[in-house]
């Protein structure tokens, strides 16, 4: 695939464009989030959930002052679903513009993406160490789109398939 594809959403407010970048994180744009598509023994992908949520979302958070993209996906998987990813490769990242109803941009950031694997995560303790995650699931590749909703935009579809496509490899 390896194509840029950018998708808009017009809001109340202005409009916020998504921009997914295959294989790289762009130079010069804040990385604020990470997620991680992580991948069991058995060919599962990890999830969590935190308390007072329904829904479930890969493991992953905001970047810290000081960290790389990388960094921040180690701790926020250390932290979520208690467990070191390995293999980490980047996925992409996806471009998210904030532009009000003149045009002026009031946010401008990039959420990263990787993919990586455990093989063995260990046990899972619900909210330990004062964190929100509550349950840590392992579901086939295939069931995402019934637990994770951006999945289903034009710019997520793109960074399912491109996950899926590593699956191949």
């Amino acid at each position: 695939m390896n194509s840029t594809w950018s998708d808009t959403v017009k809001t109340k407010d202005g409009e916020v464009i998504y921009t997914w970048h295959p294989n790289k994180i762009v130079d010069g744009i804040r990385e604020h989030q990470v997620y991680g598509f992580c991948i069991n023994r058995e060919g599962k992908v990890t999830l969590g959930r935190d308390k007072e949520e329904t829904r479930y979302t890969l493991p992953g958070g905001r970047v810290d002052p000081g960290e790389n993209a990388r960094e921040a996906l180690i701790r926020e998987f250390k932290e979520e679903v208690q467990f070191e990813p390995k293999d980490i490769e980047l996925l992409g990242s996806l471009e998210v513009e904030v532009r009000d109803n003149s045009g002026k941009v009031s946010d401008h950031h990039q959420q990263v993406r990787f993919t990586c694997k455990i093989d063995d995560p260990g046990e899972f303790t619900p909210e330990k160490d004062g964190w929100e995650t509550v349950e840590r699931i392992f579901v086939d590749p295939k069931e995402l789109p019934n637990y994770i909703d951006w999945l289903h935009y034009p710019t997520g579809k793109i960074q399912y398939q491109e996950f899926l496509a590593t699956l191949d490899r």
